[in-house]
This record gives structure tokens, C-alpha cells and sequence, in this order.
């Protein structure tokens, strides 16, 4: 599946982080030599994330990082980078009608139900308990996620700061991190979730492009 390619830099532990998606436990370690470890696909054993330990020794004597990887870097589609609609972020949504996504942090899992012009009902498959999100609601989220770059549920995480409704905003960022795999990643913090989602690398800057 075709991804971003993200760099993170981790000073506390002096790791580069290349990665073409997110870690998860089922993924298998290999050792590639001159302190590079590679993060394997269980099943296609295709590289996934690749790790630079000791990154500021490379840089203070400018070693070259050399890996036995090839890649195929190209950029992306600009029509994968614009902002959708309102209409088409909708009918994205209609198609999600009786699948199941998981909240960010508590992995919650909720069922999608009926998918109205107006809004979009959710139930709880632990408490059968069933809300309504309303299409205006979530169009806002879109909306700032454009605007600022990510969107939390969390106090203090700038610029958006949105109170939990009873667990509406954390299905809402789940809905869209769904819809919008193209557009939208979740966030994590020293390997651990956290209840907010983000543009991917280079979208709001394909944004200003074509605007």
C-alpha cells in the first residue's frame, strides 16, 4: 500500500525513525548492521520502519548511513492532498455503514450505523449504547484539521483543544483517520497513542500549492 514516508528524530533516545507507517507489536526486528535495526511486515516481510541508533554520532562525524533497502521514492498525487468536500467527505462516510472502528487510546469499539444526511449513529458494541454525531460536527473537525494540522480530544494539545462529549470526539477522529487514510495519521507519544490525529507530512504544504 502506497504511504507517506515520515522522518522523526528522537533526541531523548538518539534515534532516527524512518517509517512508512506506525509501529504495532506483530512487526519482526532485524539487525542490519552499522546500528540500524529494520521493522518487517510478519507477513510480507516487507520493511516498514527502519531505526537509526547513536543518530548524533553519524551526524558529529559525518558518517554516511548506507542500508540494504531499495526504495522507489515519487511524489504523491495532488488530488490525494486537497481537501475533500463536504459532500465527498460524507459519502466517504456513508460507505462506513456497519463496519467497526476502534477509538485512539482505549480501543473502544464502536459499530456504524445508520448514515443520515445529517448525521451519523454509533454504537458502543460493549454497552450497546448508541450516539448520534452530527455531520456538522464532524465537518468542523475537518475543517480545523485543515487549519491547524491536527485535532485532539486531549487538554493542552495546541492548537485544538476539543472536549470529549461522552467519547463523541474520540469516535469522531476515529471516523475520520478511517475515511481519510490518505490524508490523516494518528499521533503517538514515546510509543504510546494519543487521542488526536494529524495531516500526514506534506499535505497542508501540497495545500497552499493548488489552493
Amino acid at each position: 500500500m502506497d504511504t507517506n514516508l515520515r522522518l522523526e528524530y528522537d533526541r531523548e533516545a538518539d534515534i532516527l525513525h524512518i517509517s512508512m507507517r506506525a509501529p504495532y507489536p506483530e512487526q519482526e526486528t532485524e539487525e542490519l548492521g552499522n546500528e540500524v535495526l529494520a521493522r518487517l511486515n510478519p507477513d510480507t516481510d516487507d520493511v516498514e520502519n527502519l531505526e537509526v541508533l547513536f543518530f548524533s554520532r553519524c551526524l558529529d562525524k559525518e558518517i554516511p548511513i548506507e542500508v540494504p533497502v531499495t526504495g522507489n521514492l515519487r511524489l504523491l498525487e495532488l488530488k490525494n492532498q486537497r481537501k475533500l468536500s463536504e459532500t465527498e467527505l460524507w459519502e466517504r462516510i456513508r460507505r462506513l455503514s456497519a463496519e467497526t472502528i476502534d477509538t485512539l487510546v482505549n480501543k473502544s469499539r464502536n459499530r456504524i450505523g445508520k448514515v443520515t444526511p445529517a448525521h451519523v449513529e454509533v454504537v458502543n458494541e460493549k454497552t450497546g449504547r448508541t450516539r448520534r454525531i452530527l455531520k456538522k460536527e464532524i465537518s468542523e473537525v475537518y475543517e480545523e484539521l485543515w487549519e491547524h494540522g491536527n485535532a485532539s480530544t486531549e487538554k493542552n494539545k495546541a492548537p485544538i483543544y476539543r472536549r470529549p462529549n461522552n467519547g463523541a470526539w474520540s469516535v469522531t477522529l476515529a471516523i475520520l483517520l478511517k475515511v481519510l487514510p490518505d490524508q490523516v495519521e494518528s499521533i503517538t507519544e514515546h510509543g504510546k497513542p494519543v487521542p488526536a490525529i494529524r495531516l500526514k507530512p506534506g499535505i497542508a504544504a501540497a495545500q497552499e500549492k493548488v489552493g
